[in-house]
């Protein structure tokens, strides 16, 4: 009967040493985009347990700098649009130059 409830207690062990392994290299995994978003907002806080300030403002810099990221994409799909436009114009009046030169 001990060695049944010694095996079983050597179980449940292992089970919560696997479980603790298993959150400490997620905490470790979040720790380190932590530091990766940090790094990417310019924020030189360190978080600490029961003052999640630093979340929020991490986040308001975040939703900035991705609302920035977004205009400069439209910016410059609306620069390749008018590239495009201006491409085609061009090879309008090339080939309406190359008409009036066989006129002449």
């Amino acid at each position: 009967r001990n060695y049944v409830t010694a095996r079983h207690r050597r179980g449940e062990l292992e089970t919560a040493e696997t479980r603790f392994g298993f959150l400490a290299n997620q905490v470790k995994g979040w720790d380190s985009e932590f530091e990766r978003l940090k790094s990417f907002t310019g924020m030189d806080a360190k978080f600490e347990p029961g003052h999640p300030e630093i979340v929020d403002e991490i986040t308001n810099r975040f939703n900035e700098k991705e609302r920035a990221n977004t205009s400069l994409l439209r910016y410059l799909h609306d620069q390749q649009a008018e590239l495009t436009t201006f491409q085609d114009e061009q090879r309008k009046l090339h080939q309406q130059r190359h008409k009036l030169n066989e006129l002449l």
